[in-house]
């Protein structure tokens, strides 16, 4: 049987390990099972010996290694091949020279489709188009569900996670590095600044980060990202910035003083803009989510929350409130809304999901610490009293331009201790309910895409040439996904990954009831 003659079968390893047969999802036992598939998966078209296999899972084996992973590799043969004809050979999981050899195309397995969509979009970058690599990137990226061979044991899934992992960072450095050089920058150093600070060490990031700071008008804050890395990397390996960041730093302080000189470090208490006083130049939070490449449509409720955020003047800050139902795109609106606003609040922007994946509504006393030590404030200063530590929360953002998303709000009870006191901020909130006593300055009730918004954003994930040749299927999954984007979304994201569905099959499957639910299922996001 060759390799397109085969139930189609795809493989997962950028998250748990996983393999699906034409879009359902097969029982693959117990996490050592999975770990022998992922050996093989990595290993496609390989043959892999008994010997490397048991390696691949033990540092200690058992008494009887070649039994059990001969039970191992039966199980796994009878949950990929079902009902397997014992007159005729195992197709999938082959055995060849002594070994086992996963027979399935690069195409069929998440890792090398992830490389080479990295690839392609770094030969966008060198070929001198970083506008259009951003995206190819971000088609790369968005294969990343969690952490690579999530719960496998053994030598081999550490192994292989550690190089997955740097493949993974690499490429989102090499895409913080297309966006500036797309102009991106306010994106870039909001970015950056959330990966330097998950990676301190990787000086690449801190550089992308001051020079991204640094085009956004933003120099004292690209100084003082200079002074972070400098200490940081003399407490830990006692060493000062490399030449790249050294150079960098004088080059940012004599774009600033104008006369080619190099000024001493700044002081940490600088002349604010309002009234002449002084202002703590504290951490300055970049937590804002990214916002989705493709978003589509909402043009006047983007313009009205943009317009709301920039030109208020008032003596009491600004709340925008997003409602609407599950699924209708209220936090892509968000996102896409306020990045390009992001340089406008150098202060610092934050970020909190006030609900749980299982829907518990998160702690505003939580949350108001993690924002404090987010702002600077040591732990033993935060207040146990929720009452105090919002008072203190208030009180370190007077005078602050900050940012504050709301995300996924329960109630007007959650929402009120979160909320600055200084009108030099701002806060966005989204929530399923209407929270009709919230004191807004924008309310804005989200409802389905329009029909052909609908449509259009479906071809822009599928692509054009998909829909083109089947307008009419294009239009009945649309209809069928009733105007709501996560919903498409999660449509459109099963076909991508399966090329050789038509997008009538996929209308087909989404007519009969006892597949609707698992059809709009895609990871942890599901259509209410």
């Amino acid at each position: 049987m060759t390799a397109t003659a085969r139930p189609e079968l795809t493989f997962f390893l950028l998250g748990q390990i996983r393999a699906e047969r034409q879009g359902r999802e097969i029982v693959l036992g117990s996490p050592q099972q999975r770990a022998v598939l992922a050996a093989l998966a990595v290993n496609r078209r390989r043959s892999v010996t008994m010997s490397d296999l048991v390696d691949a899972l033990w540092e200690r084996p058992p008494a009887s290694p070649t039994a059990v992973m001969r039970t191992y590799i039966w199980r796994l043969r009878q949950a990929l091949e079902p009902g397997h004809d014992r007159s005729r050979c195992w197709q999938v999981l082959r055995s060849a020279n002594g070994g086992y050899l996963l027979d399935v195309d690069d195409d069929r397995v998440d890792w090398p489709v992830f490389q080479r969509r990295v690839a392609q979009a770094r030969a966008l970058r060198a070929g001198g188009d970083p506008a259009a690599a951003v995206p190819a990137f971000d088609s790369a990226l968005a294969l990343w569900r969690d952490e690579p061979l999530v719960g496998a044991p053994g030598p081999l899934a550490d192994r292989e996670r550690d190089v997955m992992r740097a493949h993974h960072l690499d490429a989102l450095e090499a895409r913080l590095h297309a966006l500036t050089e797309a102009g991106r920058f306010a994106e870039a150093a909001a970015e950056a600044a959330v990966l330097a600070d998950e990676h301190p060490l990787r000086e690449d990031l801190h550089e992308i980060l001051m020079r991204s700071l640094h085009r956004t008008g933003r120099r004292a804050d690209a100084v003082a990202a200079y002074h972070k890395v400098h200490r940081l990397l003399g407490e830990e390996l006692g060493v000062g910035p490399g030449p790249a960041l050294r150079s960098l730093h004088t080059r940012i302080l004599q774009g600033a003083t104008g006369d080619g000189s190099t000024p001493t470090a700044p002081d940490p208490l600088e002349a604010g803009t309002a009234g002449g006083g002084l202002r703590w130049r504290g951490p300055v939070p970049r937590q804002i989510p990214r916002a989705i490449a493709d978003f589509t449509g909402r043009t006047t409720e983007t313009e009205q929350i943009r317009r709301t955020l920039l030109g208020h003047h008032g003596e009491a800050m600004p709340i925008v409130l997003v409602t609407g139902t599950g699924g209708t795109g209220k936090t892509a609106l968000v996102m896409h809304s306020v990045h390009p606003l992001l340089a406008s609040y150098p202060d610092g922007q934050l970020y909190a999901d006030l609900q749980d994946a299982d829907g518990t509504p998160a702690d505003p006393a939580a949350v108001l610490s993690a924002f404090l030590r987010a702002l600077g404030e040591p732990d033993r200063c935060i207040p146990y009293d929720r009452t105090e530590r919002a008072a203190l929360f208030r009180t370190v953002l007077a005078q602050r331009r900050t940012l504050i998303v709301l995300d996924n709000a329960v109630s007007i009870e959650q929402i009120t201790p979160l909320l600055p006191g200084s009108p030099t901020c701002a806060t966005v909130v989204t929530s399923r309910n209407s929270l009709a006593t919230l004191p807004v300055s924008l309310r804005i009730v989200l409802d389905v895409l329009p029909p052909q918004e609908a449509l259009h954003l479906f071809t822009r994930l599928v692509g054009s040439g998909r829909v083109g040749a089947e307008p009419e299927s294009a239009r009945q999954v649309v209809a069928a996904c009733g105007g709501l984007p996560l919903a498409l979304r999660i449509l459109a994201a099963r076909l991508t990954s399966r090329p050789r569905w038509t997008i009538a099959d996929l209308s087909r499957r989404l007519t009969d009831d006892r597949l609707r639910l698992t059809d709009t299922r895609e990871g942890s996001a599901t259509v209410p």
